[in-house]
């Protein structure tokens, strides 16, 4: 193979690794979009209506709350 043909193919083999990270990354975003609206109560939407990145607002307030737990679990085991 020459040198040429070899970086088509890497090109080649590159594009499909990327289109897989992103088909795969499109994938998790619906799987935790589903789940979220699956079990947030009626009513409740953890993103503000009309957000730009719904999913970004969704996974910030998700990391808040485990923050807030985790800190509550923390200072349960210090006994304050």
């Amino acid at each position: 193979m020459n040198a040429l043909r070899a970086e088509e193919v890497y090109a080649e083999a590159l594009g499909r690794q990327v289109r897989l990270t992103r088909s795969f990354f499109e994938a998790s975003q619906e799987v935790v979009d589903q789940e979220a609206r699956r079990r947030q109560p009626a009513g409740r939407n953890l993103a503000r209506e009309g957000s730009e990145n719904p999913y970004e607002e969704f996974l910030e307030c998700l990391l808040f709350y485990y923050r807030e737990y985790r800190e509550d679990a923390m200072a349960a085991e210090r006994g304050i």
